[in-house]
């Protein structure tokens, strides 16, 4: 089983460098997988180049799904961070 949610990204400048960097060590932590999809492309939160290849800017909306044994903390945890322009974590 997968969960998905769809969130707008509200960081000015969207997920370059260091918000992917602060995406990767947060998911780090978690015992599941999970994928951004942004315009019919999708990348692993485990990967800074992929994540910054979406090209997802302040604005668009992006579908993140999670599975495995913590999905639901996965995610949950990642919308935090969405939702607080990638501010105060990690």
């Amino acid at each position: 089983m997968s969960l998905s949610r769809t969130l707008t990204i509200r960081h000015n400048a969207g997920i370059h460098a260091r918000p992917a960097g602060k995406i990767v060590r947060l998911m780090r932590t978690f015992d599941a997988t999970v994928t951004l999809f942004f315009n019919d492309k999708s990348a692993s939160t485990h990967s800074v180049l992929e994540m910054m290849l979406l090209g997802i800017q302040g604005g668009d909306a992006v579908m993140m799904t999670a599975t495995g044994n913590d999905e639901k903390a996965a995610l949950d945890a990642l919308t935090q961070l969405i939702e607080d322009s990638f501010q105060g974590h990690l």
